[in-house]
């Protein structure tokens, strides 16, 4: 059988993309602090269990709802469409050398997007582990926000939304998302409230703010940086790497979008939690940094005498690579999922989904129509 053609590409042809890189920086920066700022100035609303607030928080849920379905269409694009064909092109021109088909011939774009999928995962899975190891969620579930802090599902942002630390509420949020059930539980909790609960008493939570808890949330909060700012680092880098104006623009629009997003639901999942205002403040401006720290250190990886060395050429595809695995995680293990299997508004989200995953077809198109 003969092998597959792997002569080297014309493609990606090289712009200097260094400016619109650079307005990245500041443009991904600006949207995360507005994202991870919201929610400290909304906190005392969504610790009011009125039915104005609970109508707010409904309209909240759909909005991230709808908004998670929209990037879950962009980033299947960015990882399908353009970053693995991109990785492809990438390996293969810096093999060009190689005389042995089967090196060439060998899917090393997949293999490597297959490594940054595993990474993810890793991460992940190593960041759970330690919060089953050191009990925070059988021992202080008020604390415990890092099995939804990185979710983007729209039971996982009622969950942040709900500061009662009530299991009941979590066993409505799990498998289902049923959201009749949630509103009865917010109703039930208001009846048992009544009028003489202290304001105090629903400001600081059913537990106390001991030194201990402020400990384990300073250490869960650690964790969770370190896994989310790996997994941030990527997604910049990807970016920082491209060749082209036009690649570039496509991962600005995903990223603009999913960052705004994950900081919001981050710093609601934080704002719930005994840690003082300081480590609320520390920790979204922290990982509101990662994604430009990506992004600059693919600019001089891709800058304009290191473009078409070979070894920058594997490089870049390697990265490229890693970052495509991770485009696939946030893609189908965090969004698509959760929102796919939450009851309401299907065919808007299906709708969106569409959406999102053809402007970023369209916008690579053009890459390829010059």
């Amino acid at each position: 059988m003969e092998g597959i053609d792997v002569s080297p590409t014309e493609l990606p042809h090289y712009q200097n993309t260094v400016k619109l890189k650079v307005l990245s920086i500041f443009l991904l920066l600006l949207i995360a602090l507005i994202g991870g700022a919201i929610p400290l100035y909304l906190v005392r609303d969504v610790h009011e269990y009125t039915a104005r607030a609970r109508r707010r928080r409904q309209r909240i849920n759909r909005v991230v709802s709808i908004m998670n379905s929209f990037s879950g269409g962009v980033f299947l694009s960015i990882a399908l469409v353009h970053l693995l064909p991109s990785v492809r092109i990438l390996i293969t021109d810096a093999l060009a050398s190689v005389e042995e088909s089967g090196v060439t011939a060998y899917p090393w774009a997949e293999l490597c997007a297959s490594c940054g999928f595993f990474l993810i995962v890793m991460i992940e899975q190593v960041m759970l582990a330690f919060d089953e190891r050191f009990g925070a969620s059988s021992a202080h579930p008020d604390i415990s926000f890092l099995k939804h802090a990185h979710g983007h599902g729209q039971g996982d942002a009622e969950e942040a939304l709900n500061p009662s630390g009530n299991s009941s509420t979590a066993l409505c949020k799990s498998g289902s998302h049923d959201t009749a059930l949630r509103d009865d539980n917010i109703d039930n909790q208001e009846k048992s409230m009544g009028e003489e609960t202290p304001k105090e008493e629903l400001e600081s939570g059913s537990e106390p703010q001991t030194e201990n808890n402020v400990g384990m949330v300073v250490l869960n909060a650690f964790v969770l940086l370190t896994a989310l700012s790996i997994h941030s680092v990527l997604e910049g880098m990807a970016l920082g790497l491209q060749l082209t104006r036009t690649a570039t623009l496509d991962l600005l629009i995903a990223l603009a979008l999913h960052k705004g997003i994950e900081a919001f639901t981050l710093s609601l999942s934080f704002v719930q939690t005994p840690a003082s205002r300081l480590l609320k403040y520390v920790t979204f401006i922290v990982f509101s940094l990662t994604s430009p720290i990506g992004i600059a250190i693919g600019i001089p990886i891709t800058s304009e005498e290191n473009a078409e060395s070979q070894t920058m050429l594997m490089v870049n595809g390697i990265l490229q690579g890693l970052a495509t695995g991770t485009f696939i995680y946030v893609t189908f293990i965090e969004l698509l999922p959760q929102e796919l299997k939450a009851k309401g508004d299907r065919m808007i989200k299906f709708a969106v989904m569409l959406l999102g995953f053809g402007i970023i077809a369209a916008v690579t198109s053009l890459e390829f129509s010059k």
